[in-house]
């Protein structure tokens, strides 16, 4: 006979718990309140704080709606999910393995990367690239 779910595992499917760490992650990056998302999707800030937490499933059509409040992809939602395998979309990680999350210095950072053009984001980008190999290369961690 099949062992019965705990209430937890019911009410918190990894996956919702995963799509909503990302929304919070991008709401977080763009300097968005739960209430300020919440009008853009047509819900309360309470009901913002369920998707986050992953106790409220999001539907695929708020999903969408989501997606295109935080000027993301739909594939946005899902990048890092354990079985994506590896593509271009799969969640970097640092060296040693560990998950991280963000710090308020690393979401300034990427409000103000969105805020340059196009071609700055890929000069800033090309500059990033060129000192994290040369400090792989060489030792230099600063």
């Amino acid at each position: 006979m099949p062992q019965a779910k705990s209430e937890r595992d019911r009410r918190f499917d990894p996956v919702d718990v995963h799509v909503g760490a990302r929304l919070r992650e991008q709401r977080l990056a763009l300097g968005l309140s739960q209430v300020m998302l919440g009008v853009r999707l047509g819900v309360t800030f309470q009901q913002i704080q369920k998707y986050e937490r992953g106790a409220n499933r999001i539907s695929a059509a708020k999903l969408h709606h989501a997606a295109r409040a935080l000027d993301v992809e739909m594939a946005f939602f899902f990048v890092g999910l354990p079985g994506n395998g590896d593509g271009p979309t799969a969640r970097l990680t640092p060296p040693n393995g560990a998950e991280v999350l963000p710090t308020p210095e690393d979401l300034s950072l990427l409000r103000d990367f969105h805020r340059l053009s196009s071609n700055s984001q890929r000069a800033v980008l090309d500059v990033i690239k060129e000192l994290a190999g040369r400090g792989a290369h060489d030792g230099d961690d600063g």
